[in-house]
């Protein structure tokens, strides 16, 4: 498994898309916004999986939105 480049930001909503043999992860500040956007990578069919939101150390609130 490669090292992410990055750092996560605490409180920042998290999820991976699928695209191919690459796993994208995509974040949004808020989790409304989050979960808008986790389904609508759904509804076009995308391969994707929820992570929560960073708290610095662990995810919380692991348990995927509903669409």
């Amino acid at each position: 498994m490669r090292k992410k480049n990055y750092t996560m930001g605490e409180g920042h909503y998290y999820f991976n898309v699928k695209s191919g043999h690459q796993m994208i992860t995509i974040y949004r500040k808020e989790k409304k916004s989050a979960v808008n956007a986790f389904n609508n990578y759904i509804k076009v069919g995308k391969d994707v999986e929820w992570l929560g939101c960073w708290d610095g150390k662990n995810f919380k609130e692991t348990k995927a939105p509903n669409s």
